[in-house]
């Protein structure tokens, strides 16, 4: 079960912040109240998308509305109803495209979806952008991205139905997912309208992969339909049933900033910082703390503060100074350096600490108990791995 350790609003009240223990940093914005996204069947003619919160004005023109949730509607002229788009990115743009793209062949996949976050930031009508993106999320693989790179692909269709590779992406993130029925739509659809891609060998794969989960499901107790023989299974299957209610009912965040840790107390704090609340910031049970620029949610900066776990940090309400406590009994006061002098707390490589903090979140529960008896993770320097993913540390996880 997981529970947030702290939540606040931005300083325009618009944005609320949550910090989730076992997993990422959600902002939500509450005036603009977006579903989660859901795959239907088409009923009728016409591919479409609708944005719903509750609210049928804020369906799209001859749109599909459902109440619950964003839903996307997939048929045959799907596809078919807009040219193949060629627009080049402007230059900068297809900078930052080659640079993510080097990194994603490279196996550096936080790099490739930084740089992806910032060219996105910057050009947000690219299709091809947020595709790509999606494949990075898939191969990062941290808590969250499978939803993450779902939400991408449903951008990308929106923007360009005839990017094939997003509707293969949305496929692997469904079946990721557990979400077997969506995945099976998109993959007939996807066997429908693009045939000539269908017969190649990563399909063939997926292919594989999702009647093997289907197979699997309907053979399990659960996937039965059988009527519960105990008081017990009626409460599990009522408690189920609750959850997808309030799944269903609940908004979609609007931005994710991910790299701490917080799993270890439940006090860890999330807050915003800066004039206009333009960066995020919160501490980690490596010890650190993480900034990220709020519009882009990259990592700005990672600082050492604290030799086992920093728990709070807060912002002056005035003047350029940061507040940060945890373990050590000691509060630590920030504040901007003269040019040119070196913090020697400042962590270099950013994407190996948040990399090995997403491992730490996925670790044995003993080992992490061992680790919090004092078996602490080293910090990281400038003569660090260059592995976001921590490589050559002695730490062992579970795969993820």
């Amino acid at each position: 079960m997981l529970a947030a350790t702290y939540l606040t609003f931005s300083p325009d009240g618009r944005d609320l912040l949550v910090n989730l223990g076992g997993e990422q940093i959600y902002l939500y914005n509450i005036y603009e109240k977006t579903r989660s996204y859901r795959l239907e069947r088409a009923h009728r003619n016409g591919c479409h998308t609708s944005s719903c919160a509750g609210d049928t004005s804020s369906s799209q023109p001859n749109g599909y509305h459902s109440k619950n949730y964003t839903s996307f509607v997939l048929s045959e002229e799907c596809s078919s109803q807009r040219e193949e788009k060629s627009t080049p990115l402007p230059p900068n743009i297809e900078f930052l495209k080659q640079q993510a793209n080097h990194n994603y062949e490279r196996q550096r996949y936080a790099e490739s979806v930084s740089l992806y976050n910032k060219a996105i930031f910057l050009h947000p009508a690219a299709a091809v952008l947020y595709s790509n993106r999606a494949a990075a999320l898939l191969k990062r693989s941290w808590n969250g991205d499978d939803y993450a790179a779902l939400a991408d692909c449903f951008t990308t269709i929106g923007l360009d139905s005839q990017q094939y590779k997003a509707f293969y992406r949305l496929c692997r993130c469904l079946l990721q997912l557990g979400r077997l029925e969506e995945a099976m739509i998109c993959f007939e659809h996807f066997e429908r309208v693009f045939p000539e891609r269908a017969s190649g060998h990563s399909f063939e794969k997926l292919k594989e992969e999702l009647q093997d989960n289907i197979a699997s499901k309907n053979n399990s107790p659960s996937g039965k339909s059988k009527r519960a023989n105990s008081e017990n299974d009626g409460v599990k299957i009522e408690s189920r049933q609750q959850e997808m209610e309030w799944k269903h009912l609940s908004y979609d965040y609007s931005q994710r900033f991910c790299g701490h840790c917080n799993t270890t107390t439940d006090i860890k704090e999330a807050n915003f910082i800066g004039d206009n609340g333009q960066y995020i910031c919160a501490g980690s049970d490596d010890g650190s703390f993480f900034i990220w620029d709020r519009l882009t949610s990259n990592i700005v900066r990672t600082l050492r503060g604290d030799e086992c776990i920093v728990n709070c940090v807060q912002p002056h309400p005035e003047i350029c100074l940061l507040a940060t406590s945890g373990i050590d009994p000691v509060v630590r006061l920030w504040s901007p350096l003269q040019e040119g002098v070196k913090n020697e707390r400042h962590i270099d490589n950013t994407h190996a600490a948040a990399g090995l903090n997403q491992r730490r979140m996925n670790a044995d529960p003993l080992e992490v108990m061992l680790m919090n008896m004092g078996h602490t993770l080293h910090s990281f320097s400038s003569s660090d791995s260059d592995n976001e993913n921590g490589g050559g540390r002695d730490m062992q996880c579970r795969p993820f």
